[in-house]
């Protein structure tokens, strides 16, 4: 409903005319937890102007794009935890703005690269932990050395 309204008045009206067709009552009066998150705003240095940046849902397409050609059409993908996130896996690709990987059979994180030490190869498996929204960067023994390891 979100998606088509274009205010929270006018989704919450569709979300109670849906409920009425259906013949069930509307059970929200809040739409605020269905919000898109609001655009990174992007400060122009040189006039001090804010701008939307409309490049960042064009970034995350491209990723989206990346994540499907490595896991499948049905594939999640999420964005790094950039406040106390841990990741583990293969790296599946990278856009020009961020690095994903492989967290299981169909589920990509997608790492922003500019809070990255270090920006790791597309392959490579890797440990991704972050603190204070800096990611730190570590080669990653595969599952089979850890067994190796553990006999």
């Amino acid at each position: 409903m979100w998606a088509a309204a274009n205010t929270e008045r006018e989704a919450i009206d569709r979300i109670k005319e849906d409920a009425a067709e259906r013949g069930s009552a509307p059970s929200i009066s809040d739409v605020s937890v269905f919000r898109p998150r609001p655009e990174q705003l992007l400060e122009i240095p040189e006039t001090s102007q804010r701008v939307r940046e409309t490049a960042t849902r064009d970034a995350v397409s491209r990723a989206r794009t990346v994540a499907t050609n490595a896991l499948g059409t049905s594939v999640r993908i999420v964005e790094a935890d950039t406040g106390s996130g841990v990741y583990r896996g293969a790296v599946i690709g990278e856009t020009e703005d961020y690095v994903l990987q492989r967290q299981s059979i169909r589920t990509a994180v997608l790492h922003p690269k500019q809070l990255l030490d270090r920006q790791p190869k597309t392959g490579e498996n890797v440990s991704i932990n972050y603190s204070k929204a800096m990611g730190l960067v570590r080669q990653a023994r595969s599952p089979a050395k850890s067994q190796e390891l553990g006999r």
